[in-house]
């Protein structure tokens, strides 16, 4: 009788959060699937400069400046976690790389748990799966330490409070008088205002979309709560960068977008999926058309379908706000970039996860729960299997099986090559933090700190090695010195290596040996 006491207990427990373990289920395979294949690459050039900021070498004082002097297109939040991580974990990409995986698995969760929120099980189901077949989320937040990782939760955690604000029913609830959940979003805003540059725009779409709220006598006067709290705590750091900055904030090297950027970030975003792509634009014309349709029926719950259309707004403010900035206003400062828009993943699934719900509602009766259920099992069982087995085997492991930049392969051959004397010129096509990142995370932890000395090749001293060094080496990296046009890249051309990796592009040079 105990026995069966406790299988009830077990049987019931189950039952009553079957919701997180089988969720929980899906995000830990893929949790440990990028476990697994963290570290096969070298860190890229990106990742270099990263490791530059944050340096065992640098003092809080020192990741700071940095970001308030030269590196300020980004925010330091991301910086001072990683920083800490660093100083924490064992040497090692897989290491560091693990604390970019909890951060996008807590994602997905959060963005499971909103969509949960805004309609039921089943659409929290649906946006875990559709978040565990991104390869899009694998290779550019948990394979990348930057900073992508951190701003996809940071939003889904935003995302999923302001449901929860909308959701709550009463004077606590639309009346705008639970202070404390707006203290508690406010603090979500923070940090997802210091994640990104991408956060405070974000902020300012939803602040636009409580405004109407407001004027409809939905909310009160307490919803601006949590948008002076991000915008307060933000702006002292926004002053001082102004101050301090030692670069144009409105130059930058990302090249103008035409109107085929636009689709073409969105398959990006979904992983190049093309069914997955057709479905997110489905998906968001039948939430525009339901809208409609229930406006003019009187039925809108402004709990359930206004979430929605947030999202949408979200989604077109940023691509079109994006793409007016970076193709008209300020072409020779635009921030098109592919990774910024991570940001709308959450966005997006949450449509989908939406949308799949209200299919699998339609297909199956009222009555039929266990059909319901057993039919989101199987959609999102074939999900993962068709889509995400694919995409981590063509994608990402065919991705993650070559080097991007190869700065760690370099080391390795220099560890085991480089002539023995000290303090010889490594010359590379980068600068700022990617130098020091490069000379502390790999060379001067392969022991090469006494031997070789990396020097940018934007530096003046660099012509000055090229002319007159006895000796120097070449690391190459993506072929930008080979298409440099500066003078001592000329000069470069007319010698001949005493000894070349190809695949590395490294070169070594002797005096003794040049023509």
């Amino acid at each position: 009788m105990e026995q069966r006491s406790k299988l009830i207990k077990i049987r019931d427990f189950i039952v009553r959060n079957r919701f997180y373990i089988i969720c929980g289920f899906l995000i830990l395979v893929r949790f440990l699937y990028c476990v697994r294949i963290s570290g096969r690459q070298s860190f890229a050039a990106d990742e270099m400069s990263e490791m530059g900021f944050i340096a065992k070498a640098n003092s809080l004082k020192d990741i700071l400046m940095y970001f308030l002097t030269v590196e300020i297109t980004n925010l330091p939040l991301f910086a001072l976690i990683a920083a800490a991580w660093y100083r924490i974990v064992p040497w090692g990409e897989s290491w560091l790389l693990l604390l970019c995986e909890i951060l996008t698995s807590t994602g997905i969760l959060f963005v499971a748990l909103a969509a949960r929120k805004l309609k039921d099980d089943t659409a929290g189901y649906f946006a875990t799966a559709f978040c565990v077949i991104s390869s899009t989320l694998i290779l550019r937040c948990d394979m990348e330490y930057r900073c992508y990782s951190f701003l996809f939760m940071a939003i889904a955690v935003c995302l999923y409070l302001y449901i929860c604000r909308q959701k709550r029913d009463g004077d606590e609830g639309l009346h705008g008088k639970g202070v404390k959940q707006e203290l508690i979003l406010g603090a979500a805003m923070t940090v997802l205002a210091y994640a990104h540059y991408f956060g405070p725009l974000i902020i300012v779409a939803l602040f636009v979309a409580d405004v109407f709220l407001f004027l409809k006598k939905r909310l009160g006067i307490k919803f601006v709560i949590p948008y002076m709290m991000s915008g307060l705590l933000l702006l002292p750091w926004f002053l001082l960068m102004l101050k301090f900055k030692e670069k144009s904030i409105t130059d930058f090297w990302p090249s103008p977008p035409t109107l085929g950027s636009i689709p073409e970030i969105l398959r990006f975003v979904l992983s190049y999926d093309e069914p997955v792509y057709v479905y997110a634009l489905i998906a968001m014309l039948s939430a525009v058309v339901l809208v409609l349709c229930k406006i003019r029926e009187g039925k809108f719950d402004w709990g359930v379908y206004y979430p929605l259309v947030v999202s949408l707004w979200v989604i077109w403010f940023l691509l079109f706000g994006v793409f007016v900035y970076s193709s008209k206003i300020n072409i020779y400062g635009s921030i098109w970039v592919d990774k910024y828009f991570i940001s709308l993943i959450p966005f997006i699934v949450l449509i989908m996860a939406f949308f799949a719900s209200v299919l699998t509602d339609r297909a199956v009766k009222p009555d039929e729960k266990e059909l319901r259920g057993m039919s989101t099992v199987v959609i999102c069982a074939f999900l993962v299997m068709y889509f995400g087995l694919g995409n981590y085997y063509h994608d990402v492991k065919e991705y993650t099986d070559v080097p991007l930049d190869p700065y760690r392969e370099a080391a390795l051959y220099l560890r085991d090559n480089a002539p023995e004397g000290g303090d010889i010129p490594l010359l590379v096509p980068t600068e700022g933090g990617a130098v020091l990142g490069f000379q502390e995370f790999y060379l001067d932890h392969y022991g090469l700190g006494d031997r070789i000395r990396v020097v940018s090749w934007y530096e003046p001293e660099a012509e000055e090695i090229v002319k007159n060094s006895d000796r120097f080496y070449v690391f190459d990296v993506r072929g930008r010195i080979e298409k440099s046009e500066e003078e001592a890249a000329e000069v470069l051309k007319t010698y001949k290596p005493s000894d070349s990796v190809k695949e590395y592009g490294l070169n070594y040079y002797e005096r003794s040996a040049l023509r």
